[in-house]
This record gives C-alpha cells, sequence and structure tokens, in this order.
C-alpha cells in the first residue's frame, strides 16, 4: 500500500471513530439515561467530562507528539482509546460511565493533536489542503452514520455495541498507520511539571464553568484553575524552550483569528445535534432510529461539502470560503431559535442543510489556514491549539446548555411543564448560539483582513 495512502486511511479511521462516537450518543439519550436511571439531561456531564478530559490534554499531548514523534504518539492514541471504548461498554453506573468518558477523552487528546500534524509532515503544501479535506470528511462520515447506525445499533443490539464498533476502528486505524515511517521528534526532554499545571489549570476552569450553575462555590475552584494556568503561562515565558512561543501567537495574527473563528464557532454549534435529538425524541416522540435518520442530513452535507471546500482553498482564497461557511451556519441558528413542536419538519430539515453546508465550508479550508500559517516544527502545537479551541468552544457550548438546563428546567421528568420547560431552554441556547455566530464572522472578517495585508489571501 502507498505510504501516503496508508497515512491518509489510519487518521481517517481515527477521525471517523471519534465523531461516530460523539455523535451517536446524541440518539442513545434515551436509551442510556434509562439504562442507569437518570434524567435526559444528565447526559451532559457525560458528555462535558469527555470534551473536559479532552481539552485538558490536548497541549500535554503535542509536547507528548515533539518528544516521541508524531508516529509513536498517534499510535499510541489509537490503542488506548479502543482500550478505553471497551472499559465504557462494560460501565456498571452512570458514575464510572462519565469517568471512563473522560479517560477516553484524554486519549483522544492524543489523536487531535497527531492526525493534522502527520499529514502536514508527510504531504506537500501544494496537495495539504485537499487531504485535509478528505480527512475532515472522515470525521463528517462518522457523524452521517451515526446517527442512523447509532439508532439501529441502540433499538437493536443496545448502546454498548457504538463502543465496541469505535475500538475496532481505532485498532484497524493502528495496523494500517504501522505502514508509516517513524519521524524525528522535535524535542529531546518532556516538561512533565509545566503540563500538570496545564492539566491542573484546564481541568480546573472547565468543571468549574459547566458547574457554575449548581452552586457558587465552584467560582472557587475556576479561581484555582485561573491560578494554575497563569502559573503554567509564567514557567512558559521563562523557559528557554517553550512549547507555546506567545511572541507567535501576538505576532501571527492569521494564525489567531482563525483559531478564534473555530472556538466561536465550535461553541455556536456543538449542541445542534444533541438539542434536536432532545426536540425529536422527547418534544416530538420520535424514536431513536427515526431521529437518527433525521439527523442524518447535516453531517451528510457536512461530508459532502468538506472534500470540495478543501481542494477549493487551493484555488480560491481559504477566508473566503470559511467566511461563506460561517455565515450560513449562524443564519441556521437563527431558524432553529423558533424550534417547538408546531414546526414543520420541513423548516428543521432546512434548518440542518444551511448548517451541515457552512460547517462542510468551514473547516477544512480554516484548518489548512492554521496549519499553512506556521513550520514544521509547529505541526502539532497549532495543531493541538486548533484543537484546543474547538473543545474548549465544545466545553463553554455545553456549560452553557447545563446553565440553562438548570435554571429553566425545574419539573419532573415526562410532565408536560418539563417538556414546555425543554423547549423553551433549546430556544435560548440558540439565542445564544446567534451571538457566538456573530463573533466567530469578525473573526473571519479580521482573518481575511490579516491575510490581505501579509499578501496571502
Amino acid at each position: 500500500m502507498n505510504i501516503k495512502l496508508a497515512l491518509i486511511l489510519a487518521v481517517c479511521f481515527t477521525s471517523f471513530s471519534t465523531s461516530f462516537m460523539s455523535s451517536s450518543i446524541n440518539v442513545a439519550v434515551a436509551a442510556i439515561s434509562g439504562d442507569y436511571g437518570i434524567k435526559p439531561d444528565y447526559i451532559t456531564y457525560a458528555i462535558s467530562a469527555y470534551v473536559i478530559s479532552a481539552t485538558a490534554f490536548l497541549i500535554p499531548s503535542s509536547a507528548l507528539a515533539n518528544y516521541i514523534g508524531y508516529h509513536k504518539a498517534f499510535s499510541l492514541g489509537a490503542i488506548s482509546t479502543a482500550v478505553c471504548a471497551l472499559l465504557v461498554a462494560f460501565a456498571p453506573d452512570f458514575y464510572l460511565f462519565v469517568g471512563l468518558r473522560a479517560l477516553q477523552g484524554a486519549c483522544n487528546a492524543l489523536l487531535f493533536s497527531t492526525g493534522t500534524a502527520l499529514i502536514s509532515d508527510n504531504i506537500d503544501k501544494e496537495h495539504r489542503g485537499s487531504a485535509i479535506g478528505i480527512n475532515v470528511a472522515a470525521v463528517y462520515a462518522g457523524l452521517t452514520f451515526s446517527p442512523v447506525l447509532g439508532g439501529i445499533l441502540t433499538d437493536s443490539l443496545g448502546w454498548q455495541s457504538m463502543f465496541f464498533i469505535t475500538a475496532a476502528l481505532n485498532v484497524i486505524s493502528y495496523s494500517i498507520g504501522r505502514k508509516v515511517p517513524y519521524d524525528t521528534p522535535n524535542s529531546s526532554n518532556y516538561p512533565h511539571l509545566k503540563m500538570l499545571f496545564c492539566v491542573s489549570g484546564f481541568i480546573c476552569v472547565l468543571i468549574a464553568l459547566s458547574q457554575m450553575a449548581q452552586s457558587y462555590l465552584y467560582s472557587v475552584l475556576l479561581l484555582l484553575g485561573v491560578v494554575l494556568l497563569v502559573v503554567y503561562l509564567g514557567m512558559e515565558k521563562k523557559s528557554d524552550n517553550p512549547l507555546i512561543n506567545f511572541s507567535m501567537l501576538i505576532k501571527n495574527r492569521i494564525l489567531g483569528w482563525a483559531l478564534g473563528a473555530s472556538f466561536f464557532n465550535y461553541m455556536a454549534t456543538f449542541a445542534v445535534a444533541l438539542l434536536l435529538s432532545m426536540h425529536l425524541q422527547l418534544v416530538m416522540g420520535y424514536s431513536a432510529m427515526h431521529t437518527g435518520l433525521i439527523l442524518l442530513i447535516q453531517p451528510a452535507l457536512q461530508c459532502l461539502f468538506s472534500p470540495y471546500a478543501g481542494k477549493l482553498s487551493q484555488t480560491v482564497s481559504s477566508h473566503l470560503i470559511v467566511l461563506a461557511g460561517m455565515s450560513l451556519s449562524t443564519v441556521s441558528m437563527v431558524i432553529f431559535i423558533f424550534l417547538n413542536k408546531e414546526m414543520a419538519l420541513s423548516t428543521i430539515i432546512l434548518g440542518q442543510s444551511m448548517c451541515g453546508i457552512g460547517f462542510g465550508l468551514f473547516s477544512a479550508p480554516n484548518t489548512t489556514i492554521v496549519m499553512n500559517s506556521v513550520d514544521r516544527s509547529k505541526f502539532a502545537l497549532v495543531s493541538a491549539l486548533q484543537a484546543v479551541t474547538r473543545n474548549a468552544g465544545m466545553s463553554l457550548c455545553m456549560a452553557m446548555l447545563t446553565f440553562i438546563f438548570a435554571v429553566y428546567i425545574v419539573a419532573a421528568k415526562g410532565s408536560d411543564l418539563y417538556l414546555t420547560e425543554l423547549s423553551v431552554s433549546i430556544s435560548y441556547s440558540f439565542i445564544l448560539s446567534v451571538g457566538l455566530g456573530i463573533a466567530g464572522l469578525i473573526c473571519c472578517l479580521l482573518g481575511y483582513k490579516a491575510a490581505l495585508a501579509a499578501g496571502d489571501h
């Protein structure tokens, strides 16, 4: 097998499995909550645990990739993720389920920080956009098939079967990836103490933000997290070999605005599938399988448009494509503000279609902008930084949902009042998403302005 083909397949398998698992859990909300005897909206804790952990370990994972090499770090991530998936499937109670999802997130951080770095390190700049587009398409292929496949698996074999598939895909990825030559590490040491402060700070901050609505005591945890991150950043600034070069982030405006656009885009759109799943199943009464079929539309369009957007970015300004994608996604959030029991299914499908096309146009070109803005030695770092902004956006999105649900949902599960409060909460969530989408548009415009000034448009 051609080495470049093996590389792309290996990365695509992990990308597919990760997105499949992240999305398929949305259609299994009712089944998981039923098995563990919890309220459906408690599933947000399991999702938050995964995203928080993945975010907290991204920078340490990029440091590990620099220390042992991109390929070794990627292989380690694939195997450890497979093992975690099997453990999650056999979790005896919801608390352990949440904890193991957090562990799975930590393992996936290795994949997030090395997949795109491997592609960028082995494929020339002229063809990098297409390769990244194919990888992004694999992500969206996972999102495309997960609602239907996840619904079928949940209804017929149980939600645990989804984790078995995830484990198998990661083992396949590891096997194919062994054909790719090992690369030379960029660092001769691993900054253990700095990474300890980094992980601890991120975990404290993100947990505090996700639980702030429950108790004011979480503000103490937030303060502790901020202090730990400040200490970490101070250590980076004084280091002779810093992992994060602050002057690079300040001077490289193209990179900075691209990361900002990624953050706001994911914070605005991450909860769409979960909120629509709750609306369709709990408010409208659809089964998991039928809900999966409806939710298929958005990721299918993302999958179709991502390779096209990646290839188009080689001839048309990536900044303009990203701007168009962000605009469509934001308009779709406006449609979902008015989501209620009387809204026609065709309107929901229209909103999904706009969001899917918008996200498909946004992701690959934005990733190409990020990777092309630095040299090889920074591939793992900027890949991790983009994943940090993405996952931080996801974490804050879930924190936003948790807060809204805690404030507006007080009725008992299953009552008419509960469903009314759930619908109101969903509408408020999309109102905030529109504001976040507008912030993302501003980042896209400023990034394009920086590119024009640099002559790189």
